[in-house]
């Protein structure tokens, strides 16, 4: 489905859903390669005094979310998913909200393999891209959210697991 903006520019929503989610994808390998190569240090033994191993998880898994906020918005622009920053800064909170009903929902710990954290980014990054079309019917946008949306928060509710979203 192609669609025109006043009648200058075309805009394909699944290509820029694609485009958005080749640029979560290698944006959730470099965070798993950060992870990998922390684990790695760690297991040799090399992480050092204070935190330590620790230490080092922790600046990656809070510094995550700003470096591919921070990283995605010239790499979506190179893709030609434009207007970038609003899909980089909603991608951000999409990825930290699905998350945590990811975690909710599976009620185990996240992203226990790369090739899970990597499809896990890029869903959410093509999912903003196609969201965030410019001339995007609102239907459109309401055919694909209201699933994504309302079958997990359905599971969390028939499992009884909705107290601990809130």
């Amino acid at each position: 489905m192609t669609m025109t903006l006043g009648g200058t520019r075309a805009v394909d929503p699944l290509g820029r859903a694609l485009r958005g989610a080749a640029v979560g994808a290698l944006l959730g390998a470099l965070v798993a390669g950060a992870i990998a190569a922390i684990q790695a240090v760690s297991e040799a033994g090399r992480c050092g005094k204070g935190w330590g191993c620790l230490g080092l998880f922790v600046l990656v898994v809070f510094s995550a979310p700003v470096v591919c906020g921070l990283l995605s918005w010239p790499l979506l622009r190179l893709a030609g998913v434009r207007p970038a920053w609003q899909v980089s800064g909603m991608a951000v909170l999409v990825i930290l909200i699905a998350a945590r009903v990811y975690v909710l929902a599976t009620a185990r710990r996240p992203f226990e393999s790369w090739p899970e954290l990597v499809l896990f980014v890029a869903g959410c990054f093509g999912l903003t891209a196609f969201l965030l079309t410019p001339g995007l019917p609102p239907r459109a946008r309401l055919r694909v959210l209201l699933p994504v949306v309302l079958l997990p928060l359905g599971y969390l509710l028939l499992t009884g697991r909705i107290a601990y979203l809130l």
